[in-house]
């Protein structure tokens, strides 16, 4: 039989013991019923306690479970980004090695393209060596064409410097336009990660700050809890001295009026 049962039957006894005359009974009903409840008020502050503490237990474990989602979705986020920008990466490299491939081509076909132009100079003395060959001048011919050939020389090796001198030159303004390209790829990468990591952030605390909304509800519930409890138990204490006080008044008054008698 549980206490509310209880106190029911014992309420029932107590009014029949008063209809009765009997009051010690009374008094000892009313006794009992007092502590029933006393009783049955501790049960349902430990039972309204651990109904918080259990919530609160829930809530931990139900925003633990919402962080851990979040910090799994951050990790997913970081390694689908790293994938993307890998990818990129590896793209602009293949780019970037076909960029100066290509170039150095460009290079190789200026150099032949130069090396095989023709050199109105030197073209016109050969072709005086050859005359003075064919008049049997040949140490004319043979210094005419030593002459030829050295300012072909002297004009080829020029033009090859001056190709060259392209060469590089373009080969530097190509490297540093991908130098920039790579930079700017990088700081994409990190701005999209500085963002994710900000959007887990601003969750982060969110959850953080629900949790603390939490505990601070169920704190607030748990001392007013605490509270009616002391208060209930002071008023059952304040009733007992009372009834304890009557009781040592009615037996004062039983012993006057048995005093009289006499």
């Amino acid at each position: 039989m549980d206490k509310s049962a209880q106190i029911d039957v014992l309420r029932k006894e107590h009014q029949n013991a008063v209809n009765n005359y009997d009051f010690d009974r009374a008094e000892m009903i009313s006794r009992q019923i007092q502590r029933l409840r006393t009783e049955q008020s501790r049960e349902q502050e430990n039972y309204h306690l651990g109904a918080l503490n259990l919530d609160l237990d829930e809530q931990r474990e139900k925003i633990n479970g919402e962080t851990a989602r979040t910090d799994a979705a951050l990790m997913t986020k970081l390694v689908n980004l790293q994938k993307r920008f890998h990818n990129r990466y590896k793209i602009l490299q293949e780019k970037h090695t076909q960029q100066l491939t290509d170039l150095s081509l460009e290079h190789t076909m200026a150099l032949e393209r130069e090396a095989s132009r023709p050199i109105p100079e030197a073209d016109t003395l050969l072709q005086q060596s050859k005359i003075y060959g064919r008049d049997h001048n040949y140490t004319a011919a043979k210094a005419t064409y030593q002459e030829a050939m050295k300012i072909k020389n002297q004009v080829n090796e020029e033009r090859k410097k001056e190709c060259n001198i392209l060469f590089m030159k373009a080969e530097q303004q190509l490297k540093d336009r991908q130098a920039r390209e790579i930079r700017l790829l990088e700081e994409k990468q990190e701005a999209a990660k500085e963002e994710i990591n900000g959007q887990y952030t601003k969750c982060k605390n969110m959850i953080d700050n629900k949790m603390k909304v939490k505990e601070i509800k169920i704190n607030m519930k748990t001392a007013i809890a605490s509270d009616w409890a002391l208060s209930r138990s002071g008023r059952s204490s304040l009733s007992r001295q009372s009834n304890s006080v009557s009781r040592s008044h009615s037996r004062g008054s039983r012993l006057s009026q048995d005093s009289s008698r006499f």
